[in-house]
């Protein structure tokens, strides 16, 4: 479980999942931040992941 983090200024990523099969988790109520990170989330869940009550900022256009 993460919860309750402020991410900010990464360049790489803000979220970088990673997950094996079978595994959970939650990420609630976290603020991830950034002007340079070309994605904010990113890898591959294999497991249950669930996202709730999170705010991505990004000053990137799209």
């Amino acid at each position: 479980m993460i919860r309750c983090s402020v991410v900010t200024a990464d360049e790489r990523w803000n979220l970088h999942m990673s997950q094996q099969t079978g595994t959970v988790a939650c990420v609630c109520n976290n603020v991830f931040s950034s002007a340079d990170a070309p994605n904010m989330v990113t890898g591959g869940v294999s497991g249950r992941a669930t996202l709730t009550n999170n705010l991505f900022v990004s000053r990137r256009s799209t």
